[in-house]
């Protein structure tokens, strides 16, 4: 596995396996998971936000760890909030006040595995959780991480649970505030 810096403080992180072609992959750094899949060569590659000064990746490819750090100076001027979760993606994150330019990716197919959405911008007065209340999540506890970077170099990491409505509110929209500081998310 090798570590790269990718700019806007993210990391390129890449693992070749050439023996296991089509097997299923999972990394952290620390504050949240991934889970991937290894393409037909062995090779799988993603780009995470640089959450610390000190990013160190730890995965696990059909059952051999193994692990790699990278130090990213630019952590302390960059940030991201990521929402990381387990399972069918629920929820999602908002920036209804933004201004300039946003960026919003997600990490994983979230369908099932370990899944993350990544918010980087310019400054933003509120960064919200939004969920739809569905027929397979009405009524259950969702569980995921709020995770954001800092200027000092440390993430804050929030777990949360959130209770969706009952099945008769199927459709509507529920939305949690204050997961993330009302500060600024990224500066260029």
């Amino acid at each position: 596995m090798t570590l790269s810096a990718a700019g806007d403080a993210a990391v390129a992180v890449a693992i070749l396996a050439p023996c296991g072609g089509g097997r299923g992959v999972s990394l952290t750094d620390g504050t949240f998971r991934l889970d991937g899949r290894l393409d037909g060569r062995g090779a799988y590659s993603v780009t995470i936000p640089a959450l610390s000064l000190d990013v160190r990746v730890a995965a696990e490819v059909d059952g051999a760890p193994v692990a790699a750090s990278l130090f990213m100076p630019d952590a302390r001027i960059t940030h991201h909030a990521v929402l990381s979760w387990s399972g069918p993606q629920v929820l999602r994150m908002q920036a209804p006040d933004t201004l300039g330019e946003e960026r919003s990716y997600r990490l994983g197919d979230g369908s099932g595995g370990a899944s993350a959405e990544v918010y980087s911008g310019s400054e933003t007065t509120e960064l919200v959780v939004v969920a739809e209340v569905t027929s397979a999540n009405c009524g259950r506890t969702v569980s995921a991480t709020a995770i954001q970077s800092r200027a000092s170099g440390l993430p804050t990491v929030r777990a949360f649970e959130m209770e969706m409505p009952g099945c008769r509110h199927v459709g509507q929209v529920t939305r949690l505030k204050n997961l993330f500081d009302h500060t600024r998310i990224a500066e260029r």
